[in-house]
């Protein structure tokens, strides 16, 4: 599309902003009406972004989203995409030629990848996940603002739905059956439970009462020959040990003074970082991050060349 080389990028994830995409929206619906051809769009929106930057401060989230863009880069450079930054903690990828069946596994295999790398920060790792929904065209909408609406309505339904789940539009009526029927056999398990419960107290109620009434009886007639009552038995208590503290040691972060590296991709971005691990086939680099440090996989076949900085 040639509206992307002039389209602005937003300076923290250097991902294309949000001013220039209702016009690649708009060209890119013309296109496909124009050649029957799909397109899909996928809304992602950073789980708990809120609490990261109320607990270590908005810089810090800036490194998050930093992280976050750099991973859609990674993990989605071999399928055609455009990233955009919509706002705040808010991504939309967009797909041209692609269905929403076909994205979703793209979407699922970036949020397992962040799950077993999180950002590394100040030698602590932090888990990175998202939510996310996604609608393609003409499949969910005649229009590119139609497309836009379900698949930002779908991130919703994934979000209150547990976080860290990946839905389609299509799949938003059986995913509402399915959880509705959990629903309801956890309420009916709850309601089992709490009369298997309250039956109990019962039963133990009653057998207290006859104990009782049964040492009174043995008491009335103790008195009447004149014998003593029997004393109560008494178990003795038993001071418990406090349980051993679970809290793991505290680890000290190690700095060392890396050697950074310029590795550029074939599909024209470039990754700043050091090489920590290399296989025959790929490249594990640590990122280059003013706030924190981050892993990232880049398989060889996707280099053009490396450069020291």
């Amino acid at each position: 599309m040639d509206l992307l080389r002039h389209a602005k990028k937003d300076y923290i994830t250097n991902c294309y902003s949000r001013e220039d995409m209702n016009d690649i929206l708009r060209e890119l619906e013309e296109d496909c009406k124009a050649g029957q051809k799909k397109f899909s769009i996928l809304v992602a929106d950073i789980d708990h972004f809120k609490s990261f930057n109320d607990r270590y401060g908005h810089f810090f989230g800036d490194e998050i989203l930093k992280y976050f863009a750099e991973a859609l880069r990674i993990h989605l450079d071999d399928f055609q995409n455009i990233p955009i930054r919509f706002g705040g903690d808010e991504f939309v990828m967009i797909f041209p030629e692609k269905s929403a069946a076909q994205v979703r596994p793209l979407a699922m295999n970036l949020r397992d990848n962040l799950g077993v790398k999180p950002f590394d920060y100040k030698g602590c790792p932090i888990r990175v996940g998202f939510s996310a929904g996604i609608a393609c065209y003409p499949d969910d909408g005649q229009t590119w603002e139609d497309v836009f609406e379900k698949a930002d309505r779908a991130m919703y339904f994934a979000k209150r739905s547990g976080r860290g789940r990946i839905t389609t539009y299509k799949n938003i009526t059986g995913e509402r059956l399915a959880w509705s029927i959990a629903s309801g056999v956890i309420a009916v398990f709850t309601a089992v439970m709490i009369l298997l419960n309250f039956g109990h107290l019962f039963v133990d109620s009653f057998l207290n009462g006859m104990t009782r009434l049964k040492t009174v009886g043995d008491r009335i007639l103790a008195r009447e020959n004149k014998k003593p009552s029997p004393a109560p038995q008494v178990s003795p208590i038993v001071p418990q040990s406090p349980p051993a503290s679970t809290a793991p040691p505290a680890q000290s972060p190690s700095d060392p003074s890396p050697h950074f590296m310029a590795f550029h991709l074939k599909s024209g971005g470039v990754i700043q970082g050091v090489v920590e691990e290399e296989t025959p086939d790929a490249l594990v680099v640590q990122l280059k991050l003013s706030g924190g440090r981050g892993q990232v996989k880049i398989q060889k076949d996707n280099l053009l060349k490396i450069e020291e900085i």
